[in-house]
């Protein structure tokens, strides 16, 4: 019986195989969980490693895109990490209750019995569950007595289980909006600082320098006391070169060091843009890649019919990828094109730019560019990229 080759529906799982493998290298729309992947920012890392103290907390800002999630889960990981992704409805019940029912021991049952009979909306749905980087909490805003739910009923528990608490992560806190929560959070820090406990509440969010994350009057007077606040800007160049260097050691995927550049001058410094460009480029690959991948995963007869083997998809390093300019031109076409799609105006924006306004989007910033366009200098980048290389006209 003859060699037989693989079936569409084989031939399909193994492209969806290889894309997910590329998708674990470049990771454009998930934070970083593995430390061998994380790379750069090792100023900011020491800045928090040296202020590492009892009752110190951290904020940690900067803009959108710029991996404060990573940076975040880098430092503060571990089995006894509770992670809280916040949303509109997020208060202070909410984040504290949710955490203390995840402890075990830190409610006694007739206080759950109570608060279930108060309303209170906090059980295994709103618990979440493990990850790599330790329990993710998804909350809810939910009624509760607040005379029994108090600040001090919060840190006397949350000290009295600091042996089963270590972190309290608050990610995306730019979107709790109401500043009396802001208020009461800082409460917290401040209490546990003065009871001397170990537990280190973590604040993640978007912020630019002149703009605070945490809106609470009192706030800054709690900073280098009680709380260091951490700002992450754009990768450098060498910060960014560290993410294709960790990428070919681990999976194998090799970008020419032009290449590299290149993306890295697109993306302006901005991690999210560089593994969004990279992924796209790696996808390209596997486009152009596929036919002769699957051929060379010709089943024999004596696997398919006598061992019942299934054809698998090789494993990426295997495979040694091998990015070519014109996957990074697929990138920067895609990227061009998602941003078009989405700020409608922005061909004409780029267009009525003045010469000496163009010098300056190439230099990675542009005058008054609206918060939602914050990519809009890579956008301007990648369009100069397509036009040199003949795919876009002037």
């Amino acid at each position: 019986m003859p060699n037989r080759p693989l079936t569409v529906a084989e031939t399909e799982k193994v492209q969806d195989d290889l894309k997910h493998q590329l998708g674990q290298a470049y990771t454009p729309g998930t934070p970083i969980a593995d430390p061998d992947l994380f790379a750069g920012r090792t100023v900011p890392l020491n800045t928090v490693w040296d202020a590492r103290s009892t009752g110190m907390s951290y904020v940690i800002q900067g803009p959108r895109g710029v991996g404060k999630t990573s940076f975040a889960r880098r430092l503060f990981s571990g089995p006894r990490a509770f992670w809280i992704t916040a949303s509109a409805d997020t208060d202070f019940v909410s984040i504290f209750l949710t955490v203390l029912y995840a402890v075990d021991g830190a409610l006694t049952k007739s206080e759950r019995s109570e608060m279930v009979k108060a309303g209170v909306s906090a059980g295994a749905d709103a618990i979440g569950a493990k990850a790599e980087f330790g329990t993710e909490l998804k909350v809810k805003k939910v009624p509760v007595a607040t005379q029994k739910f108090d600040l001090n009923f919060v840190l006397d528990r949350v000290a009295a289980h600091a042996n089963k608490i270590d972190t309290i992560v608050i990610d995306e806190f730019q979107r709790i909006t109401d500043a009396n929560i802001h208020t009461q959070v800082v409460e917290v820090i401040k209490g546990l600082a003065d009871r001397a406990s170990d537990v280190t509440v973590v604040l993640v969010g978007i912020a630019s320098d002149e703009e605070r994350l945490v809106k609470d009057s009192q706030y800054p007077t709690y900073l280098v006391r009680h709380a260091t606040s951490v700002t992450l800007h754009p990768m450098d160049e060498p910060e960014a070169l560290e993410i294709f260097q960790q990428r070919k050691q681990q999976f194998n995927i090799a970008f020419p060091h032009e290449l590299q550049h290149k993306i890295i001058w697109i993306s302006c410094g901005y991690p999210h843009i560089v593994h969004r460009l990279a992924l796209s480029a790696c996808n390209s690959w596997l486009l152009r890649s596929a036919v002769t991948i699957v051929d060379d995963l010709v089943i024999p007869w004596f696997k398919k019919y006598v061992l019942r083997r299934k054809a698998e998809a090789p494993s990426v390093q295997s495979l040694s990828v091998s990015i070519s300019p014109e996957d990074v031109l697929y990138a920067a076409e895609k990227f061009v094109n998602i941003y078009e799609g989405n700020h409608p105006l922005a061909r004409r924006k780029l267009n009525d730019l003045g010469r000496s306004e163009q010098e300056r989007l190439l230099r990675g910033s542009v005058e008054d560019t609206d918060a939602d366009e914050q990519y809009f200098p890579s956008y301007g980048r990648a369009k100069k990229y397509l036009q040199t290389a003949g795919r876009e006209g002037p």
